[in-house]
């Protein structure tokens, strides 16, 4: 650019020259017709001398002014256009220049609109992949539910069966018991009438057999005298029954029934619909029955003259209960779980307030010592652990 320019600079000044010399060659040449005239003018009129040098010093000063101001006016007229002609040169290398910057930054757009067409490219790519891989995994998300249930129905029937052919099982060992009981209390009233009419009778009566020898008399008494002096001491014996409503050991005489047996019917039933119950325990003083299994909750239900009722809940486990124990007042329980730890509650508060972790597999039993204070877990480790509450750490 800077040769361009000064190229125009000289080319521009040659021009100047080449129109100022021409416009001088023009006035010299009017100069010299005017000399010419003048001398024809001074030859023909042959005046004086003195006239004739005041007439030629008159244009002389004449034509070296005229010319004067038109250099002058020329001169000035030269230098505004080169101001203009400078000024109009800077304006294009300032355009110039920000051409220069709009290529250059024309062309890194379009680098990073390339750059951008690729990473869209590579986007939409991983797009699609990722609709595929969800489209397949909520196939194989709908078909695992749809096994689950079918494993659920399954278990279901299965536990349903099961219950039926126990409840079979149950109902034929009681009849059995039943008859087993009905047969043992005929041969004890047959043994026992017979002992009561044996006496009575002093001589043979004519329609009835006659006596056996005295050998066989003394075996028959020595065999049927155990049974009936047991059945005699069972009428008299004292037996031990734990009251449902208060923790006292009462004495009471067993009295004779004519026929007896298992409960042939329940008095409550609870159905935990698709969850199973692992365990089950009533209180020292047998008014509050709590239950828990694989559903992780432990319900509490009141009892009241031998029916149930929903009472508090309690959470907080991770796995299946195992086994749950009541302490001697009845207002703390303690379950152990499949996560390896056994938790204590309150009866008053649905949190747990301590967690006894420590063994390294499932704690299969937990129960409160006779001391207050120490809690004892068995766990599938092969280990059993004597637990400080009040220190909340394993003693033993």
């Amino acid at each position: 650019m800077a040769c361009a320019w000064r190229r125009h600079i000289v080319h521009e000044l040659k021009r100047r020259d080449r129109n100022q010399s021409t416009r001088f060659t023009q006035l010299f040449t009017h100069y010299s017709r005017l000399l010419e005239r003048a001398n024809g003018i001074r030859a023909s009129l042959s005046c004086s001398q003195s006239s004739v040098q005041l007439l030629q010093n008159e244009l002389h000063s004449l034509d070296t002014g005229q010319l004067a101001c038109e250099v002058v006016e020329l001169q000035h007229k030269l230098e505004l256009k080169d101001g203009v002609l400078e000024e109009q040169l800077n304006r294009l290398c300032e355009v110039a220049l920000r051409l220069q910057g709009a290529l250059e930054s024309r062309s890194e757009l379009h680098s990073r609109a390339e750059m951008v067409r690729k990473k869209n490219a590579t986007l939409k790519c991983q797009y699609d992949s990722l609709l595929l891989q969800q489209e397949k995994a909520e196939l194989a998300l709908r078909q695992e539910v749809e096994h689950e249930s079918r494993l659920l129905e399954q278990l279901i029937q299965s536990k349903r069966e099961e219950a039926r052919r126990m409840n079979c099982h149950n109902s034929r060992r009681s009849r059995a018991r039943e008859v087993k009981l009905q047969n043992l209390h005929s041969e004890r009233s047959e043994v026992s009438a017979d002992s009561v009419s044996a006496p009575v009778s002093r001589g043979p009566s004519p329609t009835t057999p006659p006596a056996p020898p005295a050998a066989q008399r003394t075996r028959s008494a020595s065999a049927s005298s155990p049974r009936i002096l047991s059945s005699i001491r069972d009428l008299f014996t004292k037996r031990r029954v734990r009251s449902l409503s208060l923790e006292v050991d009462m004495f009471r005489p067993t009295t004779f029934c004519v026929s007896s047996g298992p409960p042939t019917c329940a008095q409550h039933v609870w159905e935990p619909q698709d969850e199973g119950v692992h365990c089950v325990s009533f209180s020292r003083s047998a008014d509050v029955l709590a239950t828990a299994g694989t559903d992780r909750r432990l319900k509490l239900w009141d009892v009241r003259n031998g029916s149930l009722s929903v009472g508090a809940t309690l959470f907080g486990f991770t796995e299946s209960v195992t086994c749950i124990d009541f302490d001697q007042t009845g207002f703390r329980v303690l379950a152990s779980t499949y996560d390896k730890s056994a938790l204590l509650w309150q009866l008053d508060d649905s949190v747990p307030k301590l967690t006894l972790s420590g063994h390294r597999r499932k704690v299969s039993a937990a129960r409160f010592c006779s001391a207050p204070p120490l809690v004892v877990t068995g766990s599938a480790d092969g280990s059993i652990r004597l637990w400080d509450l009040h220190r909340e750490a394993c003693k033993h």
